[in-house]
């Protein structure tokens, strides 16, 4: 769960930032899971319209995290198993 979009405006109120951080993980929260697990691939799904990220922005934030081979879920997505 992201608490601002990518130019740094808040996206939800602290209202509902506290009642949402009961049942959701922050995105930090993921990425040391993932650090502490260390699969051989991440992919995130259920990544909410509510964030106003492009998949242009989500491509540059899996490069961020390019050494912990993380991908972004989108509509249509083939995954191989």
């Amino acid at each position: 769960m992201f608490r601002e979009t990518p130019d740094g405006d808040p996206i939800v109120t602290d209202e509902l930032w506290a009642e949402q951080a009961d049942h959701q993980t922050t995105f930090d929260q993921t990425i040391e899971q993932v650090r502490t697990v260390k699969p051989e691939r991440t992919v995130l799904t259920e990544i909410e319209e509510i964030y106003r990220r492009r998949p242009d922005e989500y491509a540059e934030l899996a490069r961020e995290y390019e050494n912990l081979n993380i991908q972004f879920g989108r509509d249509g997505m083939d995954l191989e198993v």
